[in-house]
């Protein structure tokens, strides 16, 4: 049964667009997967992309690794997604390294781990996924695997306030609340922070 795309996973055809912008010469596949995804054809997207992803393309792998998450096209096995998010992650692709700290964050396909998925988030952040600087911001408000940050979280908030996708009015709610439990000075030196921030 071919399923419809959740909000978490409903930016896919952005992320698509983005990633395929910046590699025009490899990319006519994937945006032939990206056409057949938005038309809601999983089937076809999968097809084109596993040859993709099994050659080693870390977008192809991270497009494969949410449509074995969410059951697109194929039956759901999250341990495949994870094993698909892992391989992109290691080198280096941040959309990758996002979905890989979400799946340890919450436990799918895989034991859950706090530690590996502020990991996996912070390498995501620092390259300016704002998912991942979203959710990073959440692990040093609540003191997960980190000691609790406000100004840390605030920064992360900002930077991912910044985006124009469904992240942003969540960053803005969240960056909103902790500066009603912040000092002038804190919130302050996490807005000189954001101001200096730059991918790395």
């Amino acid at each position: 049964m071919v399923r419809k795309m959740g909000v978490r996973h409903g930016a896919i055809c952005g992320a698509l667009t983005l990633a395929l912008l910046a590699a025009p010469a490899a990319a006519d596949r994937l945006i032939d997967g990206k056409a057949a995804a938005e038309l809601g054809d999983y089937e076809t997207a999968v097809a084109i992309w596993t040859p993709l992803a099994e050659a080693n393309d870390p977008r192809a792998e991270t497009y494969l690794g949410i449509m074995y998450d969410n059951g697109y096209g194929v039956p759901q096995d999250r341990e495949a997604a994870f094993r698909w998010f892992e391989r992109a992650a290691d080198r280096g692709y941040a959309k990758a390294q996002y979905h890989l700290g979400f799946m340890y964050h919450h436990g799918r396909g895989v034991q859950r781990s706090q530690s590996e998925a502020l990991r996996w988030y912070h390498s995501a952040a620092a390259q300016g996924d704002p998912a991942a600087q979203y959710n990073l911001g959440r692990m040093y408000t609540h003191g997960l695997a980190v000691p609790r940050d406000l100004v840390e979280a605030h920064m992360w908030m900002a930077l991912a306030s910044r985006d124009r996708t469904s992240i942003r009015p969540l960053a803005t709610r969240d960056q909103r609340a902790l500066e009603r439990r912040m000092s002038e000075a804190e919130v302050e030196l996490a807005v000189e922070r954001a101001e200096n921030w730059r991918p790395g």
